[in-house]
């Protein structure tokens, strides 16, 4: 969709920290991710597209939030953002290996989900957490990963730095625990603090990527709509982040990318790209 350019924005550089968790349940979330994915999947899989008559330009006429004074992607002007000293993230789980991860393809692009029936024997079923300061100390529990890329109908990255996109952005998405899935989903209670999406960017250098692999390497299996695959190799969510995941990013708060465009998502943004081969998009644009 159509950025917008937004005025004030909170970059900070945190410092060591400890943050205690007193109760929450960590075992119990598969069932609970099994509904939120399929509520998620019951909101966005309707008729649109990027292009032609069911383009972004015509979004706001069939969905109404898409109208919305809020809405993301945004062109992020460094020089405009503001420094806020004591927000902070902290990362639950992200280094374990998920080993039960199924991609997909979605209609709209790659889409890496867990399903319900992980096996206990693994650290999926302990799910995976963020929360922090820059999150008001709510927790957000993962749901799904995607991708957006270059390719003939799109310049790349959804959002821009300084007017600049980039090779591929990758959204990581969470759901605030406190929120029941169906309850705040399906009957639209439109929670400002629904969501996290964590954005990474990725840019073409001559520098192999190898946490992208276990991706890249099935991608032709799931050439058809709606096909799905299972990962052959485990990943682990913080080889997908940058290494100052915790000391620079920037966080707005906004909408989802595409339809039903609700603005119910905290996003946190990191500013510098990944790297990714020309060898290794192209298996994404194929």
């Amino acid at each position: 969709m159509e950025m917008k350019c937004l005025t004030i924005l909170s970059i900070w550089w945190s410092l060591q920290m400890i943050i205690i968790i007193e109760s929450i349940n960590f075992g119990h979330n598969n069932h609970n991710n099994r509904e939120l994915q399929s509520n998620i999947d019951h909101i966005t899989k309707k008729l649109w597209d990027y292009r032609g008559p069911t383009g972004e330009q015509y979004w706001d006429k069939q969905y109404k939030y898409c109208k919305g004074h809020y809405q993301s992607p945004i062109n992020i002007e460094m020089d405009r953002i503001v420094y806020v000293p004591n927000l902070q993230l902290s990362f639950i789980n992200y280094d374990h290996y998920l080993f039960s991860m199924r991609m997909a393809n979605n209609g709209h692009g790659v889409k890496l989900h867990q399903p319900p029936d992980m096996n206990d024997d693994h650290d999926d079923r302990l799910g995976c957490f963020v929360t922090g300061t820059a999150l008001n100390n709510d927790i957000y529990r993962f749901v799904q990963f995607h991708f957006h890329w270059r390719n003939s109908h799109s310049s790349g990255s959804e959002h821009a730095i300084n007017g600049n996109k980039f090779t591929m952005e990758m959204h990581i998405v969470h759901q605030n625990v406190r929120y029941d899935e169906n309850e705040a989903i399906l009957n639209r209670i439109l929670a400002g603090d629904l969501f996290t999406v964590i954005a990474v960017f990725f840019n073409e250098t001559d520098r192999h990527n190898k946490y992208l692999d276990p991706i890249i390497h099935h991608l032709d299996k799931i050439i058809n709509v709606d096909s799905e695959y299972p990962l052959e190799q485990p990943l682990r969510l913080s080889d997908l982040l940058p290494d100052d995941k915790q000391t620079d990013f920037l966080r707005y708060y906004g909408s989802y990318t595409t339809p039903d465009c609700q603005e119910i998502v905290t996003w946190i943004i990191y500013p510098k790209p990944l790297d990714i081969t020309s060898e290794q998009m192209n298996k994404f644009q194929k």
